[in-house]
């Protein structure tokens, strides 16, 4: 695992994650509203509350949002769950684990995809009020058998992404005090049929009575074999490849 200071992410001009606002031309509609898929996303809002789906991949741009929030007083209600997984019908997973300790609290990752993804990168941004260290950031091994036994699965996302492969840059202090770390492939990619695990430790207390955790994946997928070149959107999917004998054009070119 390769770490970087928080001063070397400040002069290297890495900031916090802030899901940038992106000025998109109106989409196509109809049965050609799906030639390509390089349209700009929009600015993802986290929901207040509720269970949803972080995923809002357009064709190969991943773009996987995860969030969970913790009660510090009893009088404050936890029930944000935010995440990726083929529940939502999304091609990987990503989901925000907390529980408190001693003397803080506890935050992990949990991710997986069935894609290969290029330019891969994961912001987690951690709650205010504690203490964050290069030495708060644990990943897992890659043959480290906690992630098949908490999924219950031995025969999805197999190949285990380590310390070896990843590189963790951060805790940067944001302007609203909470902190973020951000991770990176040591090749650039994650692998097709991967996962990885990664915990972080906060020492110290909050004085808010509700804190969050939340994560933004990024990177752009590989398409599977017999998809097309849009990961299962675009010209040679849905609707227009439907003109063609119900997507026989698309097979022209899935290998």
């Amino acid at each position: 695992m390769r770490i970087r200071s928080a001063a070397a992410l400040a002069s290297a001009g890495i900031i916090a994650l802030a899901v940038p606002a992106v000025a998109a031309a109106a989409p196509l509609t109809g049965s050609l509203g799906s030639v390509g898929s390089s349209a700009a996303q929009p600015t993802y809002e986290l929901p207040a509350s509720g269970k949803h789906s972080g995923d809002v991949s357009n064709g190969c741009t991943v773009d996987w949002h995860a969030a969970t929030n913790f009660a510090l007083d009893s009088s404050a209600t936890a029930d944000l769950d935010v995440f990726v997984s083929p529940e939502f019908d999304s091609a990987g997973y990503l989901r925000t684990d907390k529980w408190p300790s001693s003397d803080g609290m506890y935050w992990r990752t949990v991710a997986a995809t069935d894609r290969a993804i290029n330019d891969f990168s994961l912001t987690v941004t951690l709650p205010a009020g504690y203490a964050y260290a290069q030495s708060d950031v644990s990943i897992k091994p890659a043959d480290d058998t906690w992630f098949a036994t908490s999924m219950h699965t031995t025969d999805r996302w197999v190949t285990g992404v380590g310390p070896d492969d990843l590189n963790v840059a951060g805790p940067v202090e944001n302007e609203d005090g909470t902190f973020t770390f951000t991770i990176t492939a040591v090749d650039g990619s994650l692998p097709a049929d991967s996962h990885f695990v990664i915990e972080y430790h906060g020492v110290g207390t909050s004085s808010a009575d509700l804190i969050q955790g939340s994560q933004h994946l990024t990177g752009t997928a590989v398409p599977a074999e017999g998809e097309g070149p849009f990961c299962g959107e675009g010209i040679f999917s849905g609707s227009l490849g439907s003109l063609f004998g119900g997507g026989s054009l698309g097979s022209l070119f899935a290998s």
